[in-house]
């Protein structure tokens, strides 16, 4: 089946309808690969050689994954690499992944951070066991999720870290003289900026991480925020004391699950741990009708999650080619390169 290739990030209204539609029955949602995610991030982070990858038969989309001429494009703010792919057409993701130079790296396609339980890593990994596919480099790892799972949406968390989260909740309140409010607020201009502000008075400004850091980022952020704000499928959560915003999480809809974007704190309140307090609290009263497993999107390492969320989500980091002499060149290759970066790292 032949493949497509559309430009971004300035594609037209009607391929970007045909991509919507594929978003909303693909066999593994993927709200990173979606064009209210993906239009934004070409046209304010750098994008601008960046495309889409595209199976299309009778003006519908099957499968889509964006590229750049070095391989399946990703920004720091992509925490998911399925690609979509409509039902009834995982056997063609193999061949999307390598075919011609458009998503490949020398002849090999890496996916980063893909769920095992995914039905895409499903058709890989049968692909490599019938030897259409060689995995050249593969890493496993896992980040915090939630998954109630019919126990309730309270967190199984220790008593002594329940009473943890009280007492450092009653000092804040008795701090700022009000009780803490959480509230959600809509994705328009002025919680855009709230946030924004926020994010760049902790930390992550001072590192120059925020978003705020750099304008094309906050730019990005912003046009984001309105796209899934259109859609229905945000969340922007403020946790308050007196009329005080002391956190403020972004939560972004898609197929069964949530997924934990962002969150910032205010740096001032630390000690009171405003941003554990507003984890607990998006797990354990979520909106109604919102789905009930919750993905983090943290780092591995990320120890107030891994605390605090008590599932984790299996990843795989991947690089594949098709078989032959010349995988097996890569493959060395790629075991060299690793050595040598773990020498240098010790």
């Amino acid at each position: 089946m032949p493949s497509r290739f559309f430009e971004l990030p300035e594609i037209d209204a009607q391929s970007e309808q045909a991509w919507r539609r594929l978003a909303e029955r693909s066999v593994d949602a993927n709200p990173f690969f979606e064009p209210n995610f993906v239009i934004p991030a070409a046209r304010h982070l750098g994008g601008r050689s960046a495309g889409l990858l595209v199976l299309e038969e009778g003006g519908e989309w099957l499968a889509c994954l964006p590229v750049t001429g070095r391989g399946v494009w990703r920004t720091p703010y992509t925490f998911l690499g399925t690609p979509l792919v409509a039902p009834g057409a995982e056997a063609a993701l193999p061949g999307l992944l390598l075919e011609g130079r458009r998503g490949t790296i020398a002849g090999a396609a890496m996916l980063d951070q893909l769920p095992r339980a995914s039905a895409a890593w499903r058709t890989l990994e049968d692909a490599i066991a019938r030897g259409d596919l060689v995995p050249l480099l593969e890493r496993e790892f896992d980040r915090a999720a939630f998954v109630p799972n019919g126990r309730g949406p309270e967190l199984p968390l220790p008593s002594r870290r329940r009473a943890d989260l009280r007492r450092t909740r009653r000092r804040l309140e008795e701090r700022l003289g009000g009780d803490v409010v959480y509230a959600p607020s809509p994705p328009d201009d002025e919680t855009i900026a709230r946030f924004l502000e926020l994010e760049a008075g902790g930390w992550k400004g001072e590192a120059g991480t925020a978003l705020a850091s750099r304008e094309s980022h906050a730019e990005f952020f912003a046009e984001m925020c309105r796209r899934f704000g259109r859609a229905g499928r945000i969340e922007i959560v403020s946790m308050s004391c007196a009329g005080r915003v002391v956190a403020m999480a972004t939560m972004l809809r898609s197929g069964d699950c949530r997924y934990a974007f962002k969150i910032a704190i205010d740096e001032e309140f630390r000690k009171q741990a405003p941003g554990a307090q507003l984890i607990v609290e998006l797990a354990e009263h979520p909106p109604e009708g919102a789905a009930a497993f919750m993905d983090s999107c943290s780092a591995p390492d990320n120890e107030t999650m891994n605390r605090l969320w008590p599932d984790r989500r299996e990843l795989v980091t991947v690089v594949l080619a098709r078989p032959g002499v010349r995988a097996g060149v890569m493959k060395r290759a790629l075991r060299v390169a690793g050595a040598v970066r773990a020498g240098e790292a010790a």
